[in-house]
């Protein structure tokens, strides 16, 4: 009897480790999440993303086949434009000090030979103890990685336009945002809390605003040539 309580014991102590020890990273999740976007599998992504507080939890299942679509719609022309992803590795992990969050960012192979660095947000997802990718607060779940530095962001959102942002190493950040073509805004957001607001318009007048915390505003037009 003895002897028999010992080996289930056993038994039992091999499964919790075995268990614990097929938790996947938060690189090896991010990975994983990006390969079924490789493999056209939009709803097995949407369904391994964190909504968090960003859609009520009592809509998250109905809304996970409209983002899915939107992830089709919006992802696919691009992929399949480069003829499909052909690989996808890790370069690069950071896991905050809590282990609650990491960054983590991969580089995909397109099958054309082109390679971009995709960054993920992780969070650690309590209930399941799973790495999941974060949704940011605007619906965005990946950022990649410009040749000039910039971050272009991917929203599970029907919209229009391109937005950028690169974060300086002083702390500013500038917000870039290209609508339909037709114009480009600059947002310039200082440490001090001053915000430099710049407007370009591509079929009309080149416009400058300045705007600073004390409810401060400068504007300036120069027409087009």
């Amino acid at each position: 009897m003895k002897k028999g309580l010992i080996v289930l014991m056993s038994v039992l102590g091999l499964v919790a480790f075995s268990s614990c020890g097929s938790k996947k990273s938060a690189a090896e999740a991010a990975k994983a999440h990006h390969e079924k976007l490789m493999n056209k599998d939009y709803k097995g992504y949407v369904e391994a993303i964190y909504f968090g507080e960003v859609i009520p939890p009592v809509e998250v299942e109905a809304q996970k086949s409209e983002h899915a679509r939107i992830l089709e719609q919006k992802a696919a022309p691009k992929i399949q434009s480069k003829g499909g992803i052909s690989r996808v590795t890790v370069k690069d992990e950071k896991v905050a000090p809590d282990k609650k969050s990491a960054d983590v960012t991969l580089t995909h192979t397109y099958n054309d030979g082109t390679q971009e660095d995709i960054v993920y947000a992780m969070v650690m997802d309590a209930p399941t103890q799973q790495w999941k990718v974060k949704m940011g607060p605007d619906k965005e779940v990946w950022r990649t990685v410009l040749p000039d530095g910039t971050h272009e962001t991917f929203k599970l959102k029907e919209d229009d336009h391109r937005e950028i942002f690169k974060e300086n190493i002083d702390g500013e950040r500038d917000f870039v945002k290209e609508i339909d073509g037709n114009h480009r805004e600059v947002e310039k957001i200082k440490v001090d809390g001053e915000k430099d607001v710049e407007k370009i318009i591509e079929r009309g007048d080149e416009t400058i605003i300045k705007e600073k915390v004390d409810g401060e505003k400068e504007k300036i037009v120069i027409p087009n040539e």
